[in-house]
């Protein structure tokens, strides 16, 4: 998992999950680092996989404090890319990444 972009993978639990691992042919060739719900599947999933652990922002009022979260993580990655299928966990961290002028590519399957 060395070389290529560094990339922030953004992801919740279940069909989120799987969109996400889905990319791995790709995503297995880039510097990948996880940003993830804690839950059952994504610990199984994302075991040894690099992962920061995030509560799942519960009601958009927690959206400041979840994006000023995202803002200082993503200031420490200095990802070229952040990549994210889901919704309530990807919004802070798209907005910290449009202030921090990282690319973002998100998808709704």
């Amino acid at each position: 998992m060395s070389g290529g972009l560094r990339v922030v993978i953004v992801s919740g639990s279940g069909g989120v999950l799987l969109d996400t691992l889905a990319l791995r042919p790709w995503w297995q060739h880039q510097e990948t680092s996880w940003v993830a719900v804690r839950a059952a599947d994504t610990e199984i999933a994302l075991h040894g996989l690099p992962v920061t652990w995030l509560p799942d922002p519960p009601t958009w009022p927690h959206l400041v404090t979840a994006t000023w979260r995202a803002f200082r993580l993503l200031g420490r990655r200095r990802p070229d890319l952040i990549v994210s299928a889901g919704r309530r966990l990807t919004v802070p961290f798209f907005l910290a990444a449009r202030l921090r002028r990282c690319r973002r590519c998100g998808w709704k399957p």
